[in-house]
């Protein structure tokens, strides 16, 4: 068992991760070939997690003034990105350059290939600015978007905000 002490006091343990075996079978095996199916029925492992909601973590001030102290150079890297990448106002979307931006395509690459599609961050960058024919790249940007209209609609959430998102992701 692993423990997390964030203040140097009690520790708080933390259980393991478990594995599960579990069956997987296609919800609409009817749009599949028969050897399709075959592929994509079986057992697979699933992560199991720690519960950890219930615990009271307290981190030490040291390690807030530390998060405090990433944050600032974050806003600070996001401001100097912002001025020496888009520079002019140019606008590209959120913006090319700050870190934000930065981690919000980093995950929308990962997330994409839990489908299998994978891009270079070239074909990415070439993608946000029109210049790539790869349908990888054109189907993570359409990811990125999405997740930039749901960041940007964030706070309004309603049918039209929730349809604007699904336009952004489907739009190449």
């Amino acid at each position: 068992m692993a423990t997390l002490s964030t203040d140097g006091g009690t520790p708080i343990p933390i259980d393991p991760v478990r594995w599960e075996t579990r069956s997987w079978t296609p919800r609409a095996p009817q749009i599949h070939s028969r050897a399709e199916v075959r592929r994509q029925t079986g057992d697979y492992s699933s992560a199991v997690t720690a519960p950890i909601a219930a615990h009271d973590i307290v981190m030490a001030a040291a390690d807030l003034a530390d998060v405090e102290d990433a944050t600032r150079a974050l806003v600070e890297f996001d401001a100097h990105a912002r001025t020496a990448l888009v520079g002019d106002g140019g606008d590209r979307g959120v913006a090319i350059g700050p870190m934000s931006a930065i981690l919000l395509r980093t995950e929308s690459a990962s997330s994409s290939q839990i489908e299998q599609l994978t891009t270079s961050a070239k074909q990415l960058a070439l993608a946000e600015l029109d210049e790539t024919n790869g349908a990888n790249a054109e189907t993570v940007l359409g990811n990125v978007r999405a997740m930039e209209a749901a960041l940007r609609l964030a706070d309004e959430l309603s049918i039209d905000s929730v349809l604007a998102m699904h336009r952004e992701l489907l739009r190449h």
